[in-house]
């Protein structure tokens, strides 16, 4: 090789090296500040849903198995799984809210029921309709989808699903904002060959650069015994 071609190969070499280490950090940027959402949420802000909020069967489903139903309101609130026939008995004629499906992934369709009904509902501690462990009172209250998908019975259900409903005292307004969230797939596609482009053009950069410098070296030293 003549002296001249050898900046021409150090170039090469800086090139590759630089592209290399552009690909690998092409693959970092998309794990990291590119990297898709991991999860979507349909909420809906409730001023004034009346003492209870149902949440029909298969809403929690619809983004899929796993996720978490948070609810927050302005007093003590508890979330419990029943039979459609229960939830109906137990609201009887009273005033409530029902959320019916998930017209968008950012936002939970509700419908207002019986508008003219009563304002008050049986306090839930002291029914007999669900047991004591239904959930302990607070503020705030959630539920595993999961957890929900496997009670009733998951891909071949035992029963039809059950509905979720959402109460406090049976008084004061049952929830002030409700969230399904749903975990999802968030793999970039790309970002393995980035990688992988990445890794492969700068270790071809640094064998470049090495051959490089070993010719230079052998051609000292060749001058020098010369």
């Amino acid at each position: 090789m003549t002296r001249g071609e050898a900046p021409v190969r150090r170039l090469i070499a800086v090139v590759l090296i630089v592209l290399g280490a552009a690909g690998i950090l092409l693959g970092r940027l998309g794990e990291t500040l590119w990297a898709p959402p991991t999860e979507r949420s349909a909420a809906v802000a409730l001023e004034d849903p009346g003492p209870a909020v149902l949440i029909d069967p298969g809403v929690a489903y619809v983004g899929g198995r796993t996720g978490t139903v948070q609810v927050s309101a302005p007093g003590d609130v508890r979330i419990i799984p029943v039979s459609p026939e229960v939830a109906e008995a137990y609201l009887g004629d009273a005033r409530h809210t029902r959320i019916t499906g998930v017209p968008t992934w950012t936002t939970l369709e509700t419908r207002e029921v019986a508008p003219a009904g009563e304002t008050t509902l049986p306090d839930p501690a002291g029914s007999e309709a669900w047991p004591p462990a239904a959930g302990a009172p607070s503020s705030e209250a959630s539920i595993e989808i999961s957890a929900l998908w496997r009670e009733d019975g998951g891909a071949t259900p035992a029963h039809p699903y059950r509905a979720l409903l959402i109460v406090g005292d049976g008084t004061s307004p049952a929830a002030s904002r409700i969230v399904i969230t749903w975990p999802v797939d968030s793999a970039t596609p790309w970002v393995p060959y980035a990688y992988a482009a990445g890794a492969l053009i700068a270790v071809l950069g640094l064998v470049l650069f090495a051959a490089d410098h070993t010719a230079r070296a052998l051609r000292r030293r060749s001058e020098e015994e010369a």
